[in-house]
């Protein structure tokens, strides 16, 4: 996000040149953000977030100064090799991620959670009866063809993932303070099936939840149900 501001910094002012005020600035600029959106409730305040943000901004520095030495003939080329620490580890990084990734038999659940969601201003029950037990459920290609059958967790641990906030932030789910002071009860569950970002669909979680002091039934994020 802050990889443009890492460029466009030491070329307004030559103080940004120099390394430590401009770790300065990435640290100062990304906690300001942070806390803006902890304040205002937009988003989310993630201490991930801070450290991705400051990591752009410095590649976006290295990157800067890699292309000044270049243009300065005079400049020796040695200089490049400590620009180029940064960015070469995070291409190391991302190269991980991304073998790390294609090994996998299954992509990612888009809506799977990356932080938990605060649900401790709510109360979430239901009088539904809900198994304690597991099962096996299909795995679909693209195509609609099985894959395989993948064990499942039960509808109670998919009830407490939910209770205990972790689910994607989506809709009136991700707003921090939405709900506050509300009961929230569990109607209905349902087991269906979502697209992964491999194109396989897994099967899912499905929760529809009702709004006691208020005439509203909400559904839930979808909650991933393949252990």
């Amino acid at each position: 996000m802050l990889f443009p501001l890492g460029i466009l910094l030491p070329l307004f002012s030559e103080v940004f040149l120099k390394a430590k005020w401009m770790l300065i600035s990435s640290i100062t600029t990304s906690l300001f953000i942070e806390t803006l959106q902890f304040i205002t409730l937009r988003g989310s305040a993630e201490l991930d977030d801070l450290l991705h943000n400051t990591i752009g901004m410095m590649l976006g520095y290295c990157i800067l100064n890699i292309v000044l030495i270049f243009l300065k003939k005079k400049e020796s080329h040695k200089k490049i090799v400590k620009y180029l620490i940064l960015p070469t580890a995070v291409s190391f990084v991302a190269l991980g991620i991304i073998v790390s990734y294609q090994m996998k038999e299954f992509g990612n659940m888009p809506f799977d959670p990356y932080g938990k969601t605060d649900m401790s201003h709510v109360t979430i029950k239901t009088s539904l009866e809900l198994s304690n037990e597991g099962k096996k459920m299909p795995v679909y290609d693209s195509k609609g063809q099985k894959v395989r059958d993948v064990e499942i967790i039960s509808p109670k641990e998919a009830f407490q993932k939910l209770k205990h906030g972790d689910i994607y932030p989506m809709g009136p789910f991700g707003a921090g303070e939405e709900f506050e002071g509300e009961t929230l009860v569990i109607t209905e569950y349902n087991l269906e099936h979502a697209t992964d970002t491999k194109g396989f669909s897994q099967p899912v979680y499905i929760f529809r939840v009702h709004l006691k002091d208020n005439d509203v039934v909400l559904t839930a994020p979808p909650i991933s149900a393949r252990k």
